[in-house]
């Protein structure tokens, strides 16, 4: 059987691009972490010697670097949409409709419903009228993935990309990690003990990390400085049928890039 001989230059283009977008964020995300620190601690004298440490958790909201990872990722939805018209092209007097595109379904009964199912010779919905390369496409869908289909790349690309394009900027979050935590007193200061809640005590905005119990003379205001790790996630709201929302660290971008090269140079092959 011949091959169809695709023409996919335009989906590795996007591919390219979109790497271009990865690197600038793994330039950019350090530099706005390191210029607006994520977290701030504090310590409040309370009664009795007590001294409370609190960490604020300061606004991390980053509109600029959330928009070059929504064209990170709308790059790479477009490479895969590009495999579908390459699709439709090679389907004898087909014609490229609003409706094609490649589809990500973390359902197989919805997807056979309303897309393709094992048998059928002609796509439906989002892949109507098109012949080759159906079976391939289906093998690819998230549903495949078990337990869980939201672990799967090409469902989490579908999912920011829609977010992306449809409802909202992603969300910026510098979550911390566990590290440690340096109190800086005075010399004349003595501790008599300390204790650390087994969960941080939220109020407000505002976590207790810690309590320092000092003898008389007791100080009236202490230092800490933390040394924690931070992780960079982009997130998207809780949507439909998706009440938990989704946060991605740049290695797991960067994994959905190599996925969607894995996905072009698999149907270079047909």
């Amino acid at each position: 059987m011949a091959l169809l001989g695709l023409d996919l230059s335009g989906a590795d283009a996007k591919i390219d691009r979109a790497q271009e977008h990865l690197d600038l964020l793994k330039t950019e995300v350090p530099r706005v972490i390191d210029e607006r620190h994520p977290h701030t601690i504090r310590g409040e004298v309370v009664e009795d010697g007590w001294c409370v440490l609190w960490l604020h958790l300061n606004e991390s909201r980053e509109p600029r670097v959330s928009a070059i990872a929504g064209d990170y990722i709308h790059n790479l939805r477009s490479a895969l949409n590009y495999i579908v018209t390459a699709l439709v092209d090679a389907t004898p007097g087909l014609a490229l409709g609003t409706m094609h595109q490649f589809p990500a379904s973390n359902d197989p009964t919805t997807y056979a419903n309303t897309t393709w199912r094992p048998g059928e010779r002609v796509g439906r919905g989002v892949l109507s009228g098109i012949t080759p390369g159906l079976a391939m496409i289906e093998r690819l869908q998230p549903y495949h993935t078990q337990p869980d289909p939201g672990a799967d790349p090409l469902y989490q690309l579908n999912r920011f990309s829609n977010a992306d394009k449809h409802r909202e900027i992603f969300g910026f979050m510098p979550t911390l990690e566990p590290g440690t935590v340096d109190i800086i007193v005075p010399e004349t200061a003595t501790v008599i003990e300390t204790t650390q809640p087994s969960q941080p005590n939220r109020v407000g905005d505002d976590y207790e990390i810690g309590r320092i119990r000092f003898a008389p003379p007791y100080p009236t205001q202490i230092r800490a400085e933390a040394k924690l790790a931070v992780t960079p996630l982009f997130s998207v709201e809780p949507f439909g049928n998706d009440p938990q929302g989704m946060a991605l660290d740049l290695p797991t971008f960067a994994h959905i890039d190599e996925h969607v090269r894995l996905i072009t140079d698999l149907f270079k092959t047909i």
